[in-house]
């Protein structure tokens, strides 16, 4: 029940990282990560849940791996190219539940591989959606919607 947010940055402003021992490119839209050795951190800030959100363009042929919470739940999305997850292969524009351990492993295949990975910290409560409303209840999804019908919301 926390008031939306928003916040906009141009892709400039989006760091793009390069793991040399891939060749991957990396654009860290929110979270901290570890390449190389270094610590990098992503353009979203305030946002609970310790979310890590990252477009990751693999090379052809190339295998990238990195450490990441095991308290976080999350998803892999492959949206082109092909490649694997732990050595189970991603079908295009579909979505992969990222297990249990804190090691995420990836590989392209002969095309190379462009992926969203998103994980957060799970918020632990139940969850109604309905269109743009998320809620807790079903009850509070229906105030919602009564809220935005008769122009209750406010913009911030």
């Amino acid at each position: 029940m926390t008031p939306a947010g928003y916040q906009e940055f141009a892709a400039e402003q989006i760091p793009l990282i390069r793991d040399n021992a891939s060749g991957a490119l990396l654009k860290l839209i929110a979270g901290n990560i570890e390449v190389g050795g270094v610590e990098h951190q992503g353009v979203v800030k305030g946002i609970s849940r310790s979310p890590l959100m990252l477009d990751l363009r693999l090379p052809p042929g190339s295998d990238f791996s990195m450490l990441l919470a095991d308290e976080r739940a999350g998803f892999v999305y492959l949206f082109e190219g092909e490649g694997t997850l732990a050595g189970a292969p991603l079908h295009l524009n579909e979505a992969v539940e990222l297990g249990r351990g804190e090691r995420l492993s990836l590989s392209a295949g002969e095309q190379g591989a462009s992926l969203l990975l998103l994980a957060a910290k799970p918020i632990g409560e139940p969850v109604a959606q309905y269109g743009p409303f998320v809620m807790n209840t079903l009850e509070e999804v229906n105030q919602a919607i009564e809220d935005y019908q008769q122009g209750r919301l406010v913009r911030v």
